[in-house]
């Protein structure tokens, strides 16, 4: 694994520390999901700011772009297309009452921006004082889940072919490390296995 990619993965295991420190004190329930605080405002500004860092690598990685041009999140797209992550769904492993899966890059279609959690951190990231309320439980959780499904993807977490679940209309890839999994139809990338 390479040192970029190393960085990311030991920057989202403290991201997921900080994250089920926060559960502590915000129940992981639906009826929590527009809780919003100072302590999730921290974690969606660092887990989106990952998730940007790991789109713009991965596009670099795959080659997806022109040689010299600087990559920008609206590359996203490209790389969301090689790698066939727009459906990936990411379980939240913990969350009651029972696990709750979510496909945090539905919808993003050609620009990220359309994505309700990134546009929401973009909000609050540049006037808190107007927005602070998106930066709530539920974009933090699809925040978090787009970077643990690009880090799954491109190699930084790795598929384990033993640890998996098969379901009526895919697989779903448990992680016994991270309070996540992956939930797709087929199969993760060769190149992701262990």
């Amino acid at each position: 694994m390479d040192q970029v990619l190393s960085s990311s993965v030991l920057a989202f295991r403290l991201l997921a520390k900080d994250f089920e420190i926060l559960l502590e004190y915000v129940h992981p329930h639906e009826d929590n999901l527009r809780t919003y605080s100072h302590r999730i405002y921290e974690l969606l500004l660092r887990a989106s700011t990952e998730f940007e860092g790991l789109a713009k690598y991965g596009a670099s990685k795959y080659e997806l772009l022109e040689v010299g041009r600087n990559t920008n999140i609206k590359d996203l797209s490209v790389l969301n297309t090689a790698l066939d992550t727009k459906d990936a769904e990411i379980g939240l492993i913990g969350w009651q009452p029972h696990m709750r899966f979510i496909t945090p890059l539905e919808g993003g279609g050609d620009d990220p921006h359309r994505l309700e959690w990134y546009r929401s951190y973009n909000a609050v990231k540049h006037d808190r004082s107007n927005t602070f309320h998106q930066a709530n439980l539920k974009c933090l959780v699809f925040a978090l889940g787009g970077c643990f499904l690009l880090l799954t993807h491109l190699g930084g977490i790795k598929f384990d072919p033993t640890e998996h679940i098969h379901h009526d209309d895919g697989v779903e890839w448990i992680f016994p490390a991270w309070p996540f999994s992956v939930r797709r139809q087929g199969d993760p990338p060769l190149d992701a296995f262990v």
